[in-house]
């Protein structure tokens, strides 16, 4: 007795160690990857001038995190006044990577002035990617060649290369396949621990970024189902319903309490979801569009512009392994293979879960290319409780990674195994020859030294702003904003008016009136500098103030 417990113990240990070996190979491939793409220069936390030569929305994370981390400790926790001020915000509308951000405040006096982690955490969201991929191919498939080869096709999905340094928070796709590992590895753990594995769950889609909150969600609803269905006893079945449930609420609970704690209900009524819903979701041809930045198959069009939001092409290598698997499913058919054999419970509801994830994705508004099918109408309450999640072409992604989840399983299933390793090798290989151009032209951008591009680092402009508390916008437009918001940070200052994923606009608005009111008055704040967007031949009419020209539309008042 003792010899044979010893042995089941023995083979637990090797399985542990097998899954080890396959999450380090798979987070190897997605480090390699990553420094062939990006290189090492932005890993470097000290160099941060290449955030200023991206897009405006990294601008935006970053500058975000700044001034986070040089205003004081509040409760909640994520709050930052110096973005907008005097009113507050959540570090969760900069998109800064809340959980990462917090981290990194807490040991702000350690770090030098010019930090930023976004390098760090790009790297770390490849490594992350392959070594999931790597465990969950390893959950359904026998051979770990194989599981390692096809995490190649995880770490260079396109919807993670196409989102990573642009919004560099929702590149964190690895929370999609951690999701779909709990669920295909933790149904049989008690009551308890799924409460706490999914309660953090939903703790670090928060974290992290909330648009993984319904995603994760998606699958958390698809394993309690599964749970359920496939239990054939009446009596146990209410039993399961009611346990579910409750992982349900522990999932719902611990990420409001994130939300709570990191101030995302902070700011009343002029925090409202931002319109657009369906002109950000996805296309009917989203799974095949390369989107320009294919080798092989060219960009296809959009009724919007902005359902990039929900690109997801699956690339040339997997559209020939589904193409080899239908081809597979014809000719056992036709050969009369493969007739006794029934959908398991789990496959069906894969199935459902993908289509149900694409559907979502779509709606309201279903297109193809440029033609549109239907606009289904949504009641208005509806439409302002899905309004918050108004990019919901991002929904796309669950199905997209279920889709090349089970082309590999499949595959591996059905394959010849002398032939499986190397038809997998060369289809891999023909997915990072398609894919080419867009990783070709990301390590072309990021290999060079970039030098910063800062405003207010002009002599001229620099002694304007010197010994004032903080930069008073008189408009409302995201131009300088950035730039000037880091100068802001760099200097202990303060700006009125910043870009953040919630609308306030309202009260900006009324605090640039209040601002227009005082001067009217004759009342200048010699501790701010005003800025106004105008240029020097059309200047507002404030006695009390000397103008300076910022740019040929941008100028600069003070009260001497």
């Amino acid at each position: 007795m003792k010899s044979l417990l010893w042995n089941n113990n023995q083979k637990e240990t090797t399985k542990k160690r097998e899954y080890l070996l396959l999450f380090l190979a798979g987070g190897m491939i997605g480090f390699l990857c990553f420094l062939f793409i990006y290189g090492w220069r932005i890993l470097d936390v000290t160099y941060d001038a290449w955030i200023f030569h991206g897009d405006i929305d990294l601008r935006q994370h970053y500058v975000g995190f700044c001034h986070y981390r040089m205003d004081p400790w509040t409760f909640p926790v994520g709050l930052i006044k110096s973005l907008s001020y005097p009113s507050s915000m959540s570090v969760i509308y900069t998109d800064s990577i809340p959980i990462v951000a917090v981290f990194f405040k807490l040991i702000s006096g350690i770090l030098p002035k010019q930090f930023q982690y976004y390098g760090l955490y790009g790297c770390l969201t490849f490594i992350l990617q392959g070594g999931l991929s790597g465990l969950l191919l390893g959950r359904f498939c026998n051979k770990k060649s194989y599981c390692i080869i096809g995490a190649g096709f995880f770490v260079i999905s396109y919807p993670l290369i196409q989102r990573m340094f642009y919004h560099t928070a929702l590149s964190s796709q690895w929370l999609i396949l951690l999701s779909l590992l709990i669920w295909f590895c933790c149904q049989k753990k008690s009551l308890l621990k799924r409460c706490i594995i999914w309660g953090l769950m939903g703790l670090l889609c928060v974290g992290i970024h909330s648009y993984y909150l319904p995603m994760a969600g998606m699958i958390l609803l698809a394993s309690s189902i599964e749970l359920i269905v496939s239990c054939s006893q009446k009596s146990e079945r209410r039993k399961l319903i009611w346990q579910e449930g409750v992982v349900i609420l522990s999932y719902c609970l611990s990420a409001v309490f994130g939300l709570w704690i990191l101030g995302g209900f902070y700011g009343g009524p002029y925090i409202n979801e931002a319109g657009g819903l369906g002109t950000f979701g996805s296309n009917l041809n989203t799974f095949v569009n390369s989107m320009g930045d294919g080798l092989f198959l060219p960009k296809l069009s959009l009724y919007y512009d902005f359902q990039y939001e929900g690109a997801a092409y699956l690339g040339v290598g997997i559209l020939l392994l589904i193409l080899i698997l239908a081809v597979k499913l014809v000719l056992s058919v036709r050969q009369g293979k493969d007739r006794k054999e029934v959908l398991s419970v789990r496959a069906k509801i894969v199935i459902c879960l993908s289509i149900f994830s694409w559907i979502f994705a779509m709606a309201p508004m279903f297109s193809i290319g440029s033609f549109k099918i239907v606009n289904l109408p949504y009641p208005q309450f509806l439409r302002s409780l899905l309004g918050i999640f108004r990019s919901n072409g991002r929904f796309s992604w669950v199905a997209f990674y279920l889709i090349i989840l089970s082309a590999l399983v499949l595959f591996e299933r059905y394959a010849s195994k002398k032939t499986m390793v190397i038809a997998m090798s060369v289809l891999l290989a023909v997915q990072v020859i398609d894919l080419s151009p867009m990783l070709l032209e990301r390590h072309e951008k990021y290999r060079e030294k970039m030098e910063p591009v800062l405003l207010w680092e002009d002599a001229d402009l620099s002694s304007i702003a010197a010994g004032k508390q903080g930069f008073m916008f008189m408009y409302n437009d995201n131009d300088i904003m950035m730039q000037t918001g880091y100068y802001a940070y760099m200097h202990d200052m303060w700006i009125s008016c910043f870009y953040f994923a919630r609308n306030i606009d309202g009260l900006i608005d009324w605090y640039i009136h209040a601002n227009e009111l005082e001067l009217e008055k004759g009342n200048a704040n010699p501790d701010r500098v005003y800025i106004f967007k105008t240029d020097m031949e059309h200047l507002p009419k404030y006695q009390e103030l000397t103008y300076y020209k910022i740019d040929e539309e941008h100028v600069a008042g003070i009260c001497q």
